[in-house]
């Protein structure tokens, strides 16, 4: 759906249709930003609202010009506010710190090319981890998934898994190696 200035001055008005075309062109894609980092469609429907009032309130404000496609700058918004809302909830997500920043000073329509490419880039990079994870075997995943992703001791996993300490340590290291050369590092 292109930027089109009825549009706009419809959802500046308040007018129900509008809000409807919206909705109808522009969730499904901007609700990819709550799934992604494991929100429910719950969790979309509400963003997606809060979102919607947060563009409409931009509309309003003198001297605000959208200058990408509205999808974009409500994905755009969808992610910021779900982003905010997980680090509010301090669940753990997985998003470097720079970029957090990067997304608090900048105003949405700035960086949506660049949330864009870099989800893309993401998802791209997990699908591969997650297809390797895969190819390692039942074991080192349990292995590699308990040290790295939930950051527990050798002594802990070797507890979980039935395993003597030294070899849960062993164990980790061939796994890891045998992940880096089916990753390619």
């Amino acid at each position: 759906m292109a930027t089109d200035t009825n549009l706009l001055q419809s959802l500046k008005r308040g007018e129900e249709d509008a809000f409807r075309r919206v909705y109808q062109s522009c969730y499904r894609s901007a609700s990819t930003a709550v799934f992604n980092h494991g929100g429910s469609d719950e969790d979309a429907e509400d963003i997606f609202q809060e979102a919607l009032f947060v563009f409409v309130k931009q509309l309003r404000t003198p001297g605000f010009d959208i200058k990408v496609q509205v999808c974009t700058y409500l994905y755009a918004v969808v992610r910021n506010l779900w982003l905010k809302k997980l680090r509010d909830n301090s669940r753990e997500i997985p998003v470097a710190e720079e970029t957090i920043q990067t997304l608090k000073d900048q105003n949405p329509e700035e960086n949506a090319v660049e949330i864009l490419e870099d989800l893309r880039e993401r998802e791209s990079k997990y699908a591969h981890m997650l297809r390797a994870l895969e190819q390692i075997g039942e074991e080192c995943k349990k292995v590699i998934l308990l040290s790295y992703y939930e950051q527990r001791p050798d002594a802990e996993i070797a507890q979980i898994l039935n395993y003597v300490y030294d070899f849960v340590r062993q164990k980790r290291l061939r796994c890891m190696n045998k992940l880096r050369d089916i990753l390619g590092l």
